[in-house]
């Protein structure tokens, strides 16, 4: 496993299964804070993608933990541009990247395939 997505939304989760078959990279979709501790005990993912936006989820709780845990790993984020009080959270927290979802949409192909290329 290369990446994992932190991502309830089911446009973005479409989108980046889609965009990930695409490129080849392999991506596992998690809805919940307690599957993000799953995958860190028992996966091995280079890349933790989340949606600050996920409602009910400490997502900053997922960037610490993953930090915590992983410190290897790239975390990055997207979020409406909006909220900087999230951003900066984010950032605080140990994310390596915090983009607005238009940005995160834009760059998506290159960092799934930037994904694989490390794994090989």
């Amino acid at each position: 496993m290369s990446i994992v997505a932190l991502v309830t939304d089911l446009m973005f989760s479409s989108r980046i299964m889609a965009e990930a078959r695409a490129v080849g990279a392999k991506v596992k979709i998690v809805r919940s804070l307690q599957s993000v501790y799953e995958q860190l005990t028992t996966g091995q993912f280079t890349t933790l993608i989340i949606d600050l936006n996920t409602d009910g989820i400490d997502v900053i709780e997922a960037i610490r933990a993953t930090r915590n845990a992983a410190s290897q790993t790239r975390i990055v984020c997207f979020v409406s541009h909006v909220q900087a009080d999230l951003i900066q959270a984010a950032r605080e927290a140990g994310a390596h990247e915090v983009m607005a979802r238009s940005a995160f949409v834009t760059k998506l192909t290159a960092l799934l395939a930037d994904s694989v290329e490390q794994s090989r």
